[in-house]
């Protein structure tokens, strides 16, 4: 895959069966670009090269993409193993503004945060959905920068945990272990075939 692009770098291959298929998992690092158009001429380049070894005679190519990826989707299997880049970024509010101006207390929010973000989220089936709108800023975010906008389904996937202090403070963190953005992007890809 390298020869084919100079960028492209092979990190991993794994793979799962599942009955009479085979689906490949390709991650690589993809430089100063997104990524999805390099990776996709990469595989399709492995793909004919395990061919021309006739040690695969009974491969049938049915896919170059299986949905294993998982590329624009939700997945606990992006949660785990993070896909692009994983984010966290935290603030300390100050009782002062908090009740302010949020006009609330921390007690109230951190109570709120685990209701509706974790516990809520959690009797929904969420995987990496216990945010606040997560979707809404990143969707935003790649609007104003020229990203691939459909990539917010994954890239929102959020955890957001809140802490009491013992000042009436509250400190706030957001976990974001799936965020795509062009720059160093790990991406994956699945091969679907047929033995």
């Amino acid at each position: 895959m390298r020869r084919l692009v100079s960028m492209l770098k092979l990190t991993d291959v794994s793979c799962k069966q599942a009955g009479k298929l085979l689906f490949l998992r390709v991650v690589s690092k993809t430089g100063e670009a997104m990524g999805m158009n390099m990776i996709s001429k990469g595989c399709e380049n492995m793909l004919r090269y395990m061919s021309s070894l006739n040690v695969f005679e009974d491969m049938t190519i049915l896919s170059l993409s299986g949905n294993y990826c998982v590329d624009k989707k939700a997945s606990a299997m992006n949660w785990i193993n993070h896909r692009g880049h994983s984010v966290t970024c935290d603030v300390t509010l100050t009782a002062h503004t908090i009740n302010t101006v949020l006009k609330t207390t921390s007690t109230a929010l951190m109570e709120l945060n685990t209701c509706k973000n974790h516990v809520g989220s959690s009797l929904a089936g969420c995987i990496g959905g216990n945010n606040a709108h997560a979707a809404n800023i990143v969707t935003g975010i790649y609007l104003a920068t020229g990203q691939d906008v459909a990539q917010a389904g994954t890239s929102s996937m959020a955890m957001i945990i809140m802490d009491c202090l013992e000042n009436g403070g509250l400190y706030v963190s957001c976990t974001m272990p799936c965020f795509g953005i062009r720059n160093s992007w790990w991406w994956d890809f699945t091969i679907c075939t047929e033995k």
